[in-house]
């Protein structure tokens, strides 16, 4: 996974040149609305010293500039409507190569990653980004690009007048943009800080809507006020903090812009006394003037949208680019298996570094053997099972499945051969048919069925109004736990993985469930390779092998009858 780039703008600039031919239209015909706006003072300039030259009723010499006005305003508004069609193909295709690549770019993290941040969160920045990349962009490419095309047109007619005209607008210009260069920092960090604020809100917020079930259970519903104030308040204080520091440029900004407008005008005067200047340049300088401070001024209120949503992308990049702990080799190679064998070879691993859960770690797991792990809680089996899916990488030694190192090896390759039932059986906000299809996306329908079938799941299905049509809500809650569990066997048998991994699969369902699901582990259990976590007798006794996990080491092993008393407790 290639490092995303760091900074906002060289981000959207990215993006920006998968279509910079369309963005070279938006600036063509922006360049219209710039040649309008500051030519229409000089036609009428033109028009005026026609006039005033002639005797009363004389129009000689207006026609000419009259004509470029309305001709000048009509090229404007084909290029108006056209700069609207540009628009309407540009942006929603923009959009969607910066939420693609996002999505890409975050999918691939670590599982730790996705751990460590609220999914509230990464779901804002993923959400939001797209659209702040959009508005940036539409910030410079259409309305930074016009006033600068203007600022640079208007300049050239001042010259017209006096160079001396244009050289108090450049220099107008010029500290105006160092002003707002000085400010910089200061306004990016203060809205990134403000954008991290509201994306942290939005997670708490997500996570307690999340949790509702808990939070009416307990009562808390005032708790989850008082917790969500806290983030709250510090959103509130992140703002306050941005438009301070806004302000503070402006503040510079509104000096300049009344010191250029007092040197424009006092030039101006000076020039009529001294008979430089004509009844159509004091018109034109004026007009000029304040065209110019009111696109600046606009522009100011532009910077101020344009610094929010670069805080927000630079949020964004910056929890985008944080390490991931389980990285794709580098050429790395696809894993193949034949017997399905896997080997923890001195493996050492921990969380922390002062909190060691493995250390020289070594067991060997046969192919096709079924191998069940228990012990108490901490003792290490969820982390084993961890490491061997890679959802984190070892400290030391290595793992190998069929003699392959699964670190040199695609992380994808992986986990294709392995079929994972974690203890939280929650399935897609999507169809039954959908989510039993997520172990293999090319099946067909009779494929699925089969699986169904075989999971012990067919039935209970099409007893539901939609059949396999039906949306099982957010997280699968529509369901009962039992049901949920079995569309998860049902997903493993279709995708079919020679290793199977159950992670306390059966420990939250009553004794009738599990016998029915048990029925459907034993048949998905038949030529695998098999690691089972779990505490009850009736899910470790038809394994070959069980081993005794304490404080990340292997204190026991051998068959299940050997280990249970005739109580089925652990020896």
């Amino acid at each position: 996974m290639n490092a995303i780039h760091s900074s906002p703008l060289k981000f959207i600039f990215y993006f920006v040149k998968k279509q910079w031919i369309s963005f070279l239209f938006l600036l063509i015909f922006c360049g219209f609305w710039s040649f309008k706006e500051v030519m229409f003072p000089y036609f009428t300039r033109n028009i005026i010293n026609a006039l005033s030259a002639n005797s009363q009723g004389d129009l000689t010499g207006a026609y000419l500039p009259a004509f470029y006005l309305i001709l000048t305003w009509v090229c404007m508004e084909i290029a108006c409507r056209l700069l609207a069609q540009v628009k309407k193909i540009v942006f929603p295709q923009f959009r969607a190569n910066v939420r693609k690549y996002c999505f890409n770019y975050i999918k691939d993290h670590s599982y730790q990653f996705f751990t460590e941040n609220l999914t509230g969160k990464l779901a804002s920045h993923v959400s939001n980004v797209p659209k702040s990349c959009e508005k940036v962009a539409e910030l410079i490419f259409i309305n930074i690009a016009s006033v600068g095309g203007a600022c640079i047109i208007g300049l050239f007619l001042f010259g017209i007048v006096s160079v001396a005209y244009s050289l108090i607008a450049l220099l107008w210009i010029i500290s105006y943009f160092l002003t707002l260069f000085y400010f910089l920092n200061q306004l990016q960090q203060a809205e990134a800080q403000h954008s991290e604020s509201v994306s942290t809100l939005d997670g708490r917020i997500s996570d307690t809507i999340a949790n509702m079930l808990t939070v009416k259970i307990f009562s808390r519903e005032d708790l989850e006020m008082d917790y969500l104030r806290n983030f709250q308040n510090k959103e509130i204080n992140e703002s306050k903090k941005a438009i301070n520091t806004m302000e503070k440029m402006k503040k510079w900004h509104s000096l300049q812009s009344v010191i250029f407008l007092s040197s424009i005008l006092s030039s101006l005067f000076f020039g009529w006394k001294n008979s430089f200047v004509t009844i159509g340049d004091f018109m034109l300088v004026p007009m000029l003037t304040f065209s110019m401070l009111g696109m600046i001024w606009w522009l100011g209120d532009q910077m101020n949208l344009l610094f929010r949503e670069i805080g927000v992308i630079q949020s964004t990049l910056n929890l985008f680019n944080l390490s991931t702990s389980a990285k794709e080799a580098i050429n790395s190679k696809k894993l193949h298996l034949s017997k399905g064998s896997i080997s923890f070879c001195n493996v050492g691993f921990s969380y922390e570094p002062e909190k060691e859960v493995f250390s020289n770690l070594n067991l060997s797991i046969k192919g096709k053997e079924k191998v069940g792990l228990v012990g108490h809680s901490g003792a290490g089996k969820s982390t084993l099972v961890s490491l061997l899916l890679r959802l984190y990488d070892v400290r030391q030694g290595t793992i190998l499945m069929d003699g392959q190192d699964i670190s040199k090896v695609s992380l994808k390759s992986l986990r294709s051969l392995i079929s994972f039932i974690p203890q939280d059986f929650t399935l897609l906000h999507r169809t039954i048919k959908e989510n039993i299809s997520y172990g293999n996306p090319n099946a067909t329908d009779a494929d699925i069925i089969t699986s169904a079938k075989r999971a012990h799941c067919h039935d209970f299905i099409l007893q539901l109004e939609s059949g396999y049509e039906t949306v099982v809500g957010e997280r699968g809650w529509q369901l009962s736990a039992g049901q949920r569990q079995r569309i998860s066997i049902a997903r493993a048998f279709l995708k079919g993985a020679p290793i199977l991994i159950l992670d306390e699969a059966t420990s939250a369902l009553d004794f009738e469930t599990e016998k029915c699901i048990r029925r459907s582990l034993s048949e998905l259990m038949k030529e695998r390779t098999v690691i089972v976590i779990a505490h009850r007798y009736s899910t470790l006794s038809e394994l070959d092998r069980i081993i005794v996990l304490k404080n990340g080491k292997i204190i026991r092993s051998g068959l299940p009858d050997t280990l249970f008393d005739n109580e089925n407790y652990l020896i």
